[in-house]
């Protein structure tokens, strides 16, 4: 059945990697739009896709959304630049702590099991769907 974790793509025969490529796919296409519409996308919509469905670790997981994640952050951050909605010195600020403090997470999660990692994710995601919920 589709719905369960499945082991991975490159594991799966080319005739069942087919519904794997298109929710990959549609996910991207999603996590896209969103990126560029509200500047979120690969946390929210990317990573718990491949962490259902992909069969891979949680680290590799988010790994991989990281990866997909340049090139739509890239588009949407050229494009608003052009319609001057960049604050560059804002968003200076933003890349120092967040270039540090993702060194210090990928260093932090690399101590953690994968099923530690889920569980975090997991409590993530609840919250902020709690605090999305109350507005």
């Amino acid at each position: 059945a589709w719905l369960k974790a499945q082991p991975g793509l490159m594991a799966l025969p080319p005739a069942q990697q087919v519904p794997y490529v298109l929710t990959l796919v549609s996910a991207g296409g999603v996590a896209g739009f969103l990126s560029g519409l509200l500047g979120i996308g690969g946390g929210l919509i990317v990573t718990p896709i491949m962490a259902l469905f992909s069969g891979m670790s949680q680290h590799a997981v988010v790994g991989t959304s990281m990866l997909a994640m340049i090139a739509p952050s890239s588009v949407s951050l050229y494009t608003h630049h052009t319609l001057g909605n960049v604050r560059w010195p804002v968003g200076r600020m933003l890349l120092l702590g967040s270039a540090c403090g993702a060194a210090v997470g990928v260093q932090v999660a690399q101590m953690c099991e994968d099923k530690t990692m889920k569980r975090i994710f997991a409590v993530g995601m609840f919250f902020l769907g709690v605090k999305s919920a109350r507005g």
